[in-house]
């Protein structure tokens, strides 16, 4: 299992998975640090401090092993030639792998300059779902599924109340659009 852009997720405690299960989770060394004062996690969940576009932390990866690689919320923070170049490694360097990953529209990531908290925050999203460029990139992958997570908080919200609206906007191809979830094997 390889997380990339981790955060405070405290994942590997709550799936308990077993010692012959490699984990590497990997974010910024100061968000390592504060997951080490937060988190107790058993030896064989590494905590690997480095930008996720680095190649340096790359060599705690076992090319050999079949790989589970889950990018949420973090591809649209990086420019699109690092996002590409990221997924190439994860292509070339592991055996087999299962990259899970979120992505937005184009149109989001042009209303993400403009909106307040980002605006407050100093960010933006710099990279955007294109689902051609994405295949043609990246031809050696194969999609196993593609999500709008309108679809899944219409089912999901515990609003149940609620579930009706989103249920009608998520019938606005823009909305459909906005967020989605997506999964490529290797192989």
């Amino acid at each position: 299992m390889l997380h990339l852009g981790c955060g405070l997720d405290s994942r590997p405690l709550r799936l308990a998975p077993p010692p012959s299960c490699r984990w590497l989770d990997v974010d910024q060394p100061e968000v390592m640090d504060v997951r080490r004062r937060l988190y107790d996690f058993p030896a064989h969940v590494r905590q690997v401090p480095g930008s996720v576009t680095a190649e340096s932390w790359w060599r705690e990866v076992d090319p050999d092993r079949a790989t589970l690689v889950v990018a949420e919320g973090l591809f649209m923070y990086i420019r699109p030639a690092a996002v590409h170049a990221l997924v190439d490694r994860i292509v070339s360097g592991t055996r087999r792998a299962e990259l899970a990953f979120d992505a937005v529209s184009a149109w989001s990531a042009t209303a993400s300059r403009w909106a307040p908290t980002f605006r407050a925050l100093g960010t933006s999203f710099h990279w955007a779902w294109h689902p051609a460029d994405f295949a043609r990139r990246h031809r050696t992958l194969r999609e196993l599924d593609d999500i709008a997570v309108i679809d899944e908080m219409t089912v999901r919200d515990p609003r149940v109340w609620l579930r009706p609206f989103l249920s009608a906007a998520g019938h606005l191809p823009v909305v459909q659009d906005a967020l989605r979830v997506h999964r490529f094997t290797t192989r």
